[in-house]
């Protein structure tokens, strides 16, 4: 049960942590663990859609709105709007920190530790179930010859779109946890470089629900599995990243999306004039990213009504999340950047009590929180079935887990150096 006695988010100062000397590797992540705080994640994403938003058009499909220029003054609301959504978040996160002293600590050799596997077991069972129910309610929807049309005609959004015909949250949203599976892979790796049979089917069951859901699942992975590595308290010390790591699994991500998104989009940009696929996905890429600021500048500059703000801005009918700001205007008008700053403030509040347990799978529920972040820039997520279900899982299942032992299936590992 819940102990005050001992805390895997606590240093022993006997432990290797404890003695690492000046200029070790405890110092190295730093920078990497400030990234991976919520005020930062906010404005990161804020930037990057910004200097897409700046850059000129890189293909004939344009940036993904046609609208006048915006004015100074406009912009700089924009990004005001964002520097207060960073506040927002830093103050909620430091207060959750200053609230965690008063949570219960949890024992180190509980069931809920990284280190062991009944959760992860768990996880993969539900993801498998809620997966497999998704592809064959989508065989169903649309015949085998249909999934094999979408793929030779780079046409898989037939997939999520045969999938959401007449759906039903439930049991189909078991699926996202594929998403949790596939993170806590990442991060068995990057803590102890290890890999399993379980991480074989975790990311197959990703790349499945990459497929038919959302490419955004393999983001979603790594910034949960990442976040879970970063405040891992033994793995500053205890595993340290290469760089051939870093550039093979950096490099892996970009394929995977490219190669999703060719899948997906590459048939509607061959009709939009692209001459082939590089040109498609730097088209995606761009328009994907530039709208949503263009949609938080009218968001936060509109005079008219809020109900057809997308309109108003210029954005493609086919965008649907062109950002958060917008998302609150159409439900709050003029307060949007009120409401979302009090939404922010709770969830990075979360975040910093989260925070006390990063020795436990309870810190996959920050790394849920800490991607809603990520995508506040085009889209508020909070309230989303995906954000619910890996929270709810998250939180859910280590406690039962405290009071019933899951267990862990011995299945040989395999030590990779690269």
């Amino acid at each position: 049960m819940i102990s005050p006695m001992s805390s895997t988010s606590t240093r022993d100062p006997h432990s290797a942590a404890g003695n690492a000397p000046a200029g070790s590797p405890t110092r190295r992540w730093g920078i990497a663990k400030i990234a991976g705080l919520p005020h930062v994640a906010i404005l990161l994403g804020a930037s990057v859609s910004m200097l897409a938003w700046m850059a000129p058009s890189i293909t004939q499909s344009g940036k993904g709105y046609v609208a006048a220029p915006a004015t100074f003054t406009e912009v700089a609301i924009t990004i005001g709007a964002y520097l207060m959504l960073g506040l927002a978040a830093g103050v909620g996160y430091l207060v959750g920190r200053i609230l965690s002293r008063r949570l219960p600590t949890i024992h180190a050799d509980r069931p809920v530790d990284l280190r062991h596997t009944g959760f992860w077991s768990a996880t993969i069972l539900f993801a498998a179930i809620g997966t497999l129910i998704a592809g064959l309610t989508i065989v169903r929807a649309i015949g085998p010859a249909g999934c094999l049309q979408a793929l030779i005609s780079f046409n898989a959004n037939a997939f999520k779109m045969a999938l959401y015909e007449n759906y039903q949250s439930g049991i189909l949203s078991l699926r996202y946890l594929a998403i949790l599976a596939g993170a806590i892979a990442i991060f068995r790796y990057l803590a102890f470089r290890d890999l399993s049979a379980r991480a074989v089917i975790s990311f197959g069951l990703l790349l499945s629900v990459a497929m038919i859901s959302s490419r955004l699942s393999l983001i979603w992975a790594v910034v949960m599995g990442g976040i879970a590595y970063l405040l891992y308290p033994e793995s500053s010390y205890k595993r340290k990243i290469s760089r051939s790591e870093l550039i093979i699994g950096a490099s892996a991500v970009i394929v995977l999306l490219g190669a999703l998104t060719i899948s997906r989009t590459y048939g509607y940009y061959q009709n939009r004039g692209a001459d082939n696929v590089v040109s498609a996905v730097l088209g995606e890429f761009h328009r994907y990213l530039a709208a949503p600021f263009q949609g938080g500048i009218e968001a936060m500059n509109f005079s008219g009504g809020h109900s057809h703000l997308s309109e108003s801005a210029g954005i493609d009918a086919n965008l649907s999340t062109n950002s958060a700001l917008m998302d609150f205007a159409a439900l709050t008008g003029r307060w949007n950047l009120v409401a979302l700053s009090l939404v922010v403030m709770i969830s990075s509040g979360a975040c910093g009590m989260l925070r006390r347990y990063s020795g436990t799978y309870f810190i996959f529920a920050f790394g849920v929180l800490q991607a809603c972040h990520l995508e506040l820039w085009r889209i508020s997520m909070f309230h989303r079935g995906i954000t619910l279900t890996l929270i709810i899982f998250a939180m859910v299942v280590p406690l039962l887990q405290i009071y019933i032992r899951i267990p862990s299936l011995k299945i040989p590992s395999i030590r990779v150096r690269l």
